[in-house]
């Protein structure tokens, strides 16, 4: 394949600076794939299984990973058996995490951008590249996602449900 026909998403932090509304609207699922929910798209934000009419139902890997691939069921997302496993370069990686213990259990999922590099929006806050030790995060499965010990977020992501290759639909 033509290197330079590859794409990917950008690292691009100021690209990400929304109205308030949406924010709360865009949500790390919708991150994961590139998309900013627009005030007045959508009533709250987007969650895995929502776009093919069967929202998931449990904080379980399997569960929600199944309900992001009917979603995007013409993508072809399928499960890497590592970070190094090669895609295509018209791909890239995302990774889903879970906590799933506890009165606050979430979801959460990060992105590999064109520069190797990994990014993710917490709900409503700013997109980062950094984990909870405030890393740049190289490898989110190695990465600090316990925000529960710096008391800057209610949620210790212990679970890792794997890397999934995800072709890229923007326009270059």
């Amino acid at each position: 394949m033509n290197p330079y026909k590859c794409n990917k998403p950008k690292w691009e932090p100021e690209k990400w600076n929304l109205s308030k509304k949406e924010h709360d609207l865009t949500n790390c699922y919708s991150y994961a794939f590139d998309t900013i929910i627009k005030e007045g798209e959508r009533n709250g934000k987007l969650q895995p299984g929502e776009l093919s009419g069967n929202i998931f139902n449990k904080y379980d890997c399997n569960d929600i990973i199944n309900k992001v691939k009917k979603d995007y069921a013409l993508l072809g997302i399928r499960k890497l058996k590592d970070m190094y496993e090669e895609i295509e370069c018209t791909n890239y990686r995302i990774a889903l995490v879970i906590d799933n213990k506890g009165d606050n259990i979430d979801y959460h999922f990060y992105r590999q951008d064109s520069n190797n590099k990994w990014s993710h929006k917490a709900g409503d806050n700013e997109v980062s590249n950094v984990d909870a030790s405030n890393n740049i995060i190289i490898d989110p499965e190695k990465a600090d996602r316990n925000y529960n010990k710096y008391n800057n977020g209610n949620y210790d992501y212990s679970i890792f449900c794997g890397y999934y290759s995800v072709p890229y639909t923007k326009s270059l």
